[in-house]
Order: C-alpha cells, then sequence, then structure tokens
C-alpha cells in the first residue's frame, strides 16, 4: 500500500476515533450520571438539575454553583446555600472546625443553610458495624474496671513508681495540634436513628412513608412522601420541628444569628423525579426563603474548581482559540506529510536526463535543456542571432531563405542532426565573412 494511502487511513481513523470519544462524553455529561446523586449537575431522575434551572430562570435571584471552599465565598447579600445529597458520616465523623465555622458565620449574617440528607432505607452497614465495635470497646472497659477493683491495695503490682507515672505521661504534642477536629451532632444539637421502610412483596421494593406537618408550621405542603430511614434524634430545644414521620422529627429548623439552619432527613423531593411526578411548590419557595442569592455547593461531592488551563478556557470561552490551535496543528502535520508538488519520480522523469552544473555556465545550459525541445533548438538560436547582429542586413534575400529552409527541414525530420546542420550554417556564414574582409 502507498505510504501516502497509508497516512491518509491512519488519520482519518484517529479523526473518527476523537469523534466517537467525544459523543460518547458529551452524552454521559448530558444526563449527568457521572455525578453523585442529587447534584445540580445531574439530568437524570437522581439529580437536582430541574430544581436549579428552574431557579434560574427567575427574575431578581443570582444562582450559581459553588466549586470553591466556603472560605472563599465573597461577604456580600446573604444567601441560601442548598447542600444536598449529604450523608451521616458527614455528621458522625469529625469535622474541621474552620469550615464548621465558615458555614456558621455564613449563616450569622443572614444567610439560610439548607442541608437534605441522602435516603437510606435502613441503618447503613457502616453504622452498624460502628456500634458493634463501641459495645465491644464498653465491654472491655467493664471487664477493666472490674478486674483492677478486685486487685489488693498492698499488691505490689499496684504500687506507682516514678518510671510508671513517666509512661503515663501525656505524649508531646503534635505540630497540628492547632487543627482542631469537631462532631456535628455535638456542635448543633442533633443525633441520628432509623426506622425502616416497608417492603413490597410484589415489586420487592421499599414503600415510601409520610412526614406530616407540624401544627402552625407555616405555608408548607401538609404531607410529604418519604423515602429514608432516617430520622433525627436527641434534639437540642433550639431546634424547630417541621415535619415528622410517625412522631419522628425528618425536617427541622434552628436559628443561627440573622440567618437560619434547615435539616432534611430526606432529599427526594428536590430531585429531578420529584419536580415531574409530585413537586411542592410551596415547600421549595419556604426553603429558597426571600435571600437575593442562591448556590447550590458541590465540593461536597469532591467536584472542585482546580486552577489551571481548563479553568481559563471555561472562565472566558476561549473555545475558538483552542479550535483554531487544532486546526493549524492539522495543517502542520498534514503540510508535512503530503508534497503539493509531485516529486520528478512520480512523473516519471529519470535522473539521468539532467545534468548537474557546478557554474553558472553548466547552470545555464541545464536551463536550456530543461526549457527548449531538441527539434526548435536550431529556429531559436537562428532567430536570436538576427537580433543580436546588425550585419544581418548584409546577407542577401535568398541566403536568409536557404538557411531558414535548412532549419525547417531539420525540424522536421523524425531525427534531426542538429550537429550536422548548425556545422553547415556556420561555414556558410564564415564564407560570407571572408567576403567581406577581402
Amino acid at each position: 500500500m502507498n505510504s501516502k494511502l497509508q497516512t491518509f487511513t491512519l488519520l482519518f481513523l484517529l479523526t473518527g476515533f476523537a469523534i466517537g470519544l467525544i459523543q460518547l462524553f458529551s452524552l454521559r455529561f448530558e444526563s449527568g450520571d457521572v455525578y453523585p446523586p442529587y447534584s445540580s449537575l445531574r439530568a437524570d431522575p437522581l439529580g437536582a438539575k430541574a430544581f436549579h434551572d428552574s431557579l434560574q430562570r427567575l427574575d431578581r435571584i443570582s444562582v450559581q454553583r459553588n466549586y470553591l471552599p466556603v472560605s472563599k465565598l465573597q461577604d456580600g447579600p446573604p444567601v441560601t446555600f442548598f447542600l444536598l445529597g449529604a450523608t451521616v458520616e458527614n455528621f458522625s465523623d469529625e469535622t474541621p472546625e474552620d469550615e464548621v465555622k465558615d458555614l456558621e458565620a455564613l449563616m450569622l449574617r443572614g444567610g439560610r443553610l439548607v442541608i437534605s440528607l441522602l435516603p437510606v432505607a435502613g441503618k447503613p452497614e457502616i453504622i452498624r458495624y460502628r456500634e458493634k465495635k463501641e459495645k465491644q470497646k464498653e465491654l472491655e472497659k467493664q471487664k477493666k474496671e472490674s478486674s483492677e477493683n478486685g486487685v489488693k491495695k498492698d499488691d505490689p503490682t499496684t504500687s506507682s513508681k516514678p518510671e510508671d507515672a513517666k509512661k503515663k505521661r501525656p505524649s508531646d504534642p503534635s505540630p497540628d495540634e492547632d487543627f482542631k477536629w469537631i462532631f456535628l451532632t455535638q456542635r448543633w444539637g442533633v443525633n441520628f436513628d432509623y426506622k425502616p421502610l416497608l417492603m413490597d412483596p410484589e415489586t420487592d421494593s421499599h414503600i415510601p412513608a409520610v412526614a406530616m406537618k407540624v401544627e402552625g408550621m407555616g405555608d408548607v405542603d401538609p404531607s410529604l412522601s418519604w423515602h429514608t430511614a432516617l430520622f433525627f434524634d436527641k434534639l437540642d430545644p433550639a431546634w424547630k420541628v417541621i415535619y415528622s414521620r410517625d412522631d419522628h422529627p425528618v425536617f427541622i429548623e434552628r436559628k443561627m444569628g440573622k440567618g437560619s439552619l434547615l435539616l432534611s432527613a430526606d432529599s427526594y423531593f428536590l430531585s429531578n423525579e420529584a419536580m415531574r411526578q409530585e413537586r411542592h411548590a410551596p415547600l421549595l419557595a419556604w426553603l429558597v426563603g426571600e435571600n437575593p442569592a442562591i448556590i447550590f455547593d458541590e465540593t461536597h461531592f469532591g467536584i472542585h474548581e482546580e486552577p489551571g488551563i481548563s479553568t481559563l478556557i471555561r472562565k472566558y470561552h476561549l473555545y475558538g482559540l483552542i479550535f483554531g490551535i487544532i486546526l493549524l496543528s492539522g495543517l502542520f502535520v498534514w503540510k508535512n506529510a503530503f508534497n503539493f508538488v509531485p516529486s520528478y519520480e512520480d512523473q516519471g522523469v529519470g535522473s539521468h536526463e539532467f545534468a548537474v552544473g557546478k557554474d553558472h555556465v553548466s547552470g545555464f545550459i541545464n536551463l536550456l535543456q530543461r526549457n527548449i525541445s531538441q527539434s526548435n533548438l536550431l529556429n531559436i538560436c537562428f532567430e536570436e542571432w538576427k537580433k543580436s547582429f546588425s550585419c544581418v542586413r548584409k546577407f542577401s534575400q535568398a541566403e536568409m531563405e536557404s538557411i531558414q529552409n535548412l532549419i525547417g527541414k531539420t525540424s522536421s525530420a523524425k531525427k534531426p542532426d542538429i550537429i550536422t546542420s548548425y556545422n553547415t550554417i556556420r561555414q556558410t556564414l564564415i564564407k560570407r565573412k571572408e567576403k567581406w574582409n577581402m
């Protein structure tokens, strides 16, 4: 196969592969199933893109997504900050105190923090494992205390020594001692418990429960379908219950400075599926509140904005520049892969027909050989001779015609003998010149 055809085939296949890959990624990102559940970037039933986009169409409201730490948010008017699809582990595990203070600062200046938790059908396995480990630790602690109480006071093994006191001395402080960790459950006075959802034997799926509005809780929907087994327990008195499921709080609110904190045990009513099948407009309007700015957080999903070239391209819409660079690169590769002027080998011209010139005379001869055919050489030389020498007028008309006839016969011959004809013409001119000199 020709090398040019191979190169063209390779470029065609690479182009088709790139187009297919781009199409695949565009389809995946359009549906948004690459993002976690309840992300505002996700467009399938598990996402919250419909709620985000519907708010974005309202006048006098600024809606945006957050890809930066909360500490990077600029001070401004109060905002409603949505943190959807959080997990119980985010509350149960230790959290950096600085991050918690940033969220509380947002509420203290009049902001509204709305946190909805990821729905679960029953108690998660990780929670059961932790409870089991805590029970084991408690039993070991009780056994140790009972064994220590049974030891006699005068037992020499219980005597305190300076070496023992030295061993019990606390270790040296770590370099990260100033970096404090706290539990949100203790900080905000809330705990969690679970009441499993019922199963439908026909469909082998969980049946949603019903959350009822507590009396006197404003203009919100009287009931919601509830898709989680989670509920709140051991609440601080500052909390106010908005919805409850079987007398268990599932939607609560408390004041924080000028703002407020809202916790929902379920996120389903904010999903794209709920927006289509059972939309609760009064509740959604109450959640948004009266703040002029709304922010959907994406950082707790692990979606962060990293500074770099791609970020600048998206921010300043430099897609045309990138397309131009790719086009120029393709043209450069094409230019070096294909010759626009065919080589002499492709034209069927052999290298034996060319004389390599070494000086200006040889170069001039080579130029004549390339541009003047053999049959037309005498005629061109005769015409140039007539232009260059004024002595042509001394020749008679008959002599000039005889020379012209000789050139015509030589040019029309199948195998013209140019050298013989040239010598004949030369001898005629020399004899005529000798007559002039006599």
